[in-house]
């Protein structure tokens, strides 16, 4: 018996703990600190655990040990909690998941799960709210709406910052068409909009890309989902030639990409005519000869380009050259 309570204490004091964790003190197990506990779930939050996040980590809603630094990161982003794996695609509400996905890790905030983004890059939301779908398009579901949303005839509305209850809004960069049935539509789609482009092939727009389709661009770019603010941009099936001023042209109106310029064929190197010879653009004024003691003294100047004698070789003539190694040098009378 006192072999078996052995093996058993040594399995408690011993636990295999995952990345930035340490054994529970006292070989008793107890609930770790999280970093938004509000968002975690209480099976999760409430756990006895035999291994906790070391000093100066606390545990995410993925139960990452992360740094408290990481943690602060999201205090100002409603909903989220910090990954240091999420998905590059994560879920959207009303859409469905994309059968294809990269499997690049993205750190930062996060929807914890429970949790999806109401429209691309928008706020976290409850899967519950999420369920409450919108009919119509470029709208979601908020707990929060605005008192006074931007409508086709007040676009930019000065409104209170209160909550006037829940329900289907239109996304950002759409405005408020009409009220029943919701319809939502982008500013220059309203009756009667007026703003127009100075250039031909543009358009106006409250949400302009990050990103847009250039002439010098060789395949489509990667682009978040994320306004750049109103101001005029090319037509569908147009390209920007130039940025200031606004010049769109159609893809055969582009100016053919520049042949990239073939480096220049080096120049073979010269050969020297005998044995123990080597080329050099720098020639010694006092190359090392069969008739000098030791070496000379000799300033650090270039007498030209030629022939030399290889190094370990001396000079027996000038010219013609002829190198020889020192034990084949004439004898010294």
């Amino acid at each position: 018996a006192g072999v078996v309570t052995a093996n058993v204490q040594s399995r408690v004091r011993r636990p295999n703990c995952g990345a930035n964790e340490v054994p529970c003190e006292r070989g008793r197990p107890r609930q770790d600190r999280f970093c938004k506990p509000r968002l975690t779930h209480p099976a999760l939050l409430f756990r006895l655990r035999w291994c906790v996040c070391k000093p100066g980590y606390v545990r995410n809603a993925w139960e990452q040990c992360i740094k408290q630094q990481e943690c602060n990161q999201c205090r100002r982003e409603a909903n989220t909690d910090f990954n240091r794996c999420s998905s590059a695609c994560p879920e959207i509400c009303g859409r469905p998941r994309p059968p294809v996905c990269t499997l690049q890790c993205v750190t930062g905030c996060a929807c914890p799960p429970g949790f999806v983004r109401a429209f691309p890059n928008g706020p976290c939301i409850t899967q519950r709210l999420c369920r409450g779908q919108c009919p119509g398009r470029h709208q979601f579901f908020t707990a929060c709406k605005s008192a006074c949303p931007a409508t086709c005839k007040n676009p930019f509305p000065r409104c209170p910052r209160i909550c006037a209850g829940n329900g289907c809004v239109c996304q950002p960069g759409y405005v408020l068409l009409k009220k029943k049935p919701l319809t939502c539509v982008r500013i220059e789609q309203c009756p009667g909009f007026q703003k127009r482009c100075p250039g031909p092939n543009q358009v106006f727009t409250t949400c302009r890309s990050r990103c847009p389709a250039r002439c010098s661009d060789d395949k489509p770019r990667m682009c978040p989902a994320v306004c750049a603010g109103e101001g005029c941009v090319c037509r569908p099936g147009y390209f920007m030639l130039q940025a200031r001023p606004l010049i769109c042209v159609p893809r055969k109106q582009c100016p053919p990409k520049p042949k990239p310029t073939p480096k220049p064929t080096p120049k073979p190197r010269p050969t020297c005519p005998g044995p123990n010879q080597v080329f050099t653009t720098c020639i010694s004024p006092c190359p090392q000869t069969c008739w000098d003691q030791r070496e000379r003294l000799c300033p650090p100047v270039c007498a030209g380009q030629g022939c030399v004698c290889e190094r370990g070789y001396r000079m027996k003539t000038s010219m013609p050259l002829v190198c020889v190694p020192p034990n084949q040098c004439p004898t010294k009378i």
